[in-house]
């Protein structure tokens, strides 16, 4: 398997649960992923091992009804891959198009800060447990652009003995979408960073 293909299919697994209800806190619903079709955000991406470097685009292609639920069409260059974005009490959720049981979690817009929900599990190794973290803060690029009114989801693996280590973490801007994002492919792995280069919103 290449390299950007298992990174591919991480971010993808990182983005698409089991669903938990979550308590309820002050953050409007669906400001911080606008679904216009039409919207893209294009980001630059730099692996710190290999030295290589490149640009993928996530677009917002069409509205879709599928499962029975009224959602968007997502699409990705990084596969190139089409997914399932949907929202549902204040939950925006993301699935395989062919399998909706292959669903995850994005975020939650109205989380509590603290808010916890599993991802996946690795064999009998570790589970990837979701941890909104913030509500509202600043992000800042290392191009220099600032984004305010941002919140942040982070990636941990909990272990058997009760440890955790952080894998990574989504930073999604109110009105605009993930501006940042920072992964991880296996635990050894240094950080791979991904920050937004350009977008457009209709």
């Amino acid at each position: 398997m290449t390299k950007k293909l298992f990174l591919a299919l991480l971010f993808l697994c990182l983005l698409t649960h089991c669903e938990k209800k979550p308590t309820s806190s002050p953050l409007p619903p669906a400001d911080f992923m606008p679904l216009n079709p039409g919207n893209w955000w294009e980001y630059v991406y730099c692996d710190s091992v290999e030295q290589d470097s490149a640009f993928i685009r996530e677009e917002i292609v069409d509205t879709i009804t599928i499962f029975g639920f009224k959602g968007y069409l997502y699409s990705s260059d990084f596969l190139p891959y089409y997914g399932f974005i949907h929202v549902k009490n204040d939950t925006v959720i993301f699935a395989d198009t062919s399998d909706y049981n292959q669903r995850r979690i994005l975020f939650i817009n109205k989380a509590d800060v603290g808010a916890v929900w599993e991802l996946y599990s690795v064999t009998e190794q570790y589970e990837v447990f979701a941890h909104q973290e913030k509500e509202l803060f600043y992000v800042e690029l290392k191009s220099g652009k600032k984004y305010n009114d941002c919140i942040k989801v982070s990636t941990k693996a909990h272990f058997p003995d009760g440890s955790s280590e952080e894998l990574g973490g989504y930073f999604f801007a109110r009105d605009l979408g993930m501006v940042k994002f920072i992964v991880r492919p296996w635990i050894e792995h240094p950080p791979i960073l991904f920050e937004l280069h350009q977008y457009n919103l209709k």
